[in-house]
């Protein structure tokens, strides 16, 4: 077969130059981006955001106090819905944006950047 490539296994085209993106196995694991911290955690499944008290100040972790709002940059689908506990606190608060949460109310099962809004 003149002009064809050699036959690639599934971990050879990860390896491709074609597919980098793909290149190293992380991609099947999800990470959380902390902006203000400068810093990338990754998990396995699922996490709660309360258990990142290294990159995220927290206060009451019960969704009271609003001290561990955190504006969701990318990856807002890969959070949990919004609970009753952060729609009543902002609404006390008049936040309107949908971006902003409440770190000790959300769990991630996929990528997401934050950033750390107090």
């Amino acid at each position: 077969m003149a002009g064809v490539g050699p036959v690639l296994t599934f971990c050879d085209r990860l390896r491709s130059p074609f597919t980098t993106y793909f290149s190293e196995p992380r991609f099947l694991v999800p990470n959380l981006r902390f902006v203000n911290a400068e810093e990338t955690v990754e998990f396995d499944g699922k996490v709660e955001l309360k258990e990142m008290g290294d990159f995220i100040t927290f206060g009451c972790r019960s969704g009271k106090c609003g001290i561990c709002s955190v504006r969701v940059v990318s990856g807002a689908e890969n959070l949990s819905p919004k609970t009753s506990h952060e729609e009543r606190l902002f609404a006390l608060l008049k936040e309107s944006d949908p971006a902003v949460r409440l770190a000790c109310q959300s769990r991630a099962h996929g990528d997401a950047v934050l950033f750390e809004i107090n």
